[in-house]
């Protein structure tokens, strides 16, 4: 569909952006993998191929028609699954004024839990110098830790009933509760549990030799590039990705001296929660204020 837009000096046209039911936008190793796989088994629900378009951020001049091509041609609530939204002020504002009525999933995460996580993820392909490692994972990793800016923002753009914060803890504690939540956010007819609802999903795969797991993110790159997302829908439903990984050995342990400097970050972290805990945000904060309380060593 076509709709005219009048400029001061002139009149447009623009395609009108598909419909739009939900993204979830974030945190990073905060559990939206696991979200997405869950969702993707309720046939209420259409998640788009490729998990993540990264439409509103590095993709936005590719248009609403390349957009809409993310999904496959099915019935049912339409959402997206872009991890690195929740960080970004102008995929927020993008989001706004394509899609204002669209409901949000935000899932956040202890944030020395999830720079580990994250660190595990990113140390797939690279090294990092040990003299310089909190420089070189500052933008990568411990920005991502720190919510209190991002959730303000986002709670500026959207109105709150639009907008559900939960928490990596209730997948691991409560799934099906957690599940329940967010089936009621979305307004779905059906309550349906996976029977793979306890099985991870996102977790960091360490390779011994990287050189051995740089074709499968080559290939996926490409495809995903190509925009073949029905092959690669093939691929991982016929389980290529996990046989890959499991051939190519592991790591048996990261690195212990890098871990303990990711831990030393606590004061700064936990000092960006304590923001949050105190500021007038509606949503659940008793976990945050959980995870302020705890005495016991974060991230183990």
């Amino acid at each position: 569909m076509i709709y005219f837009i009048i400029s001061k000096s002139f009149i447009y046209f623009k395609v009108k952006p598909m419909n739009l039911d939900f993204v979830c936008i974030g945190g990073t190793k905060c559990g939206t993998t696991w979200l997405s796989q869950m969702l993707t088994a309720n046939p209420e629900i259409n998640v788009s191929v490729n998990k993540e378009p990264c439409y509103f951020s590095g993709n936005y001049h590719k248009g609403a028609k390349w957009y809409a091509k993310n999904w496959a041609k099915k019935a049912g609530k339409k959402g997206e699954f872009t991890a690195h939204y929740l960080y970004n002020k102008q995929a927020i504002n993008r989001l706004k004024d394509d899609y204002p009525d669209v409901k949000i999933i935000v899932l956040l995460r202890e944030p020395i839990s999830r720079s580990i996580s994250h660190y595990q993820m990113i140390s797939r392909g690279k090294k990092f110098n040990d003299n310089a490692l909190l420089k070189d994972l500052d933008t990568d990793i411990f920005d991502r830790s720190e919510y209190y800016s991002s959730l303000t923002f986002l709670f500026k753009v959207f109105p709150m009933e639009q907008i559900l914060v939960e928490y990596y803890d209730s997948i691991i504690k409560n799934p099906k509760k957690l599940l329940e939540k967010i089936y009621r956010f979305l307004e779905l007819e059906s309550i349906i549990f996976p029977k793979n609802i306890n099985q991870w999903y996102g977790k960091a795969h360490n390779p011994q030799f990287i050189i051995l797991y740089k074709p499968i993110q080559l290939i996926h790159d490409y495809l995903s590039k190509k925009q073949s997302y029905k092959l690669i829908f093939w691929i991982k439903k016929m389980k290529l990705p996990n046989l890959y990984k499991w051939l190519v050995p592991k790591r048996k342990v990261i690195n212990k001296n890098h871990v303990a400097l990711i831990k030393g970050q606590k004061k700064r972290l936990y000092s960006d929660l304590n923001k949050i805990a105190s500021v007038e945000l509606d949503f659940n904060k008793s976990v945050i204020k959980k995870w302020l309380s705890l005495d016991s060593d974060i991230g183990k």
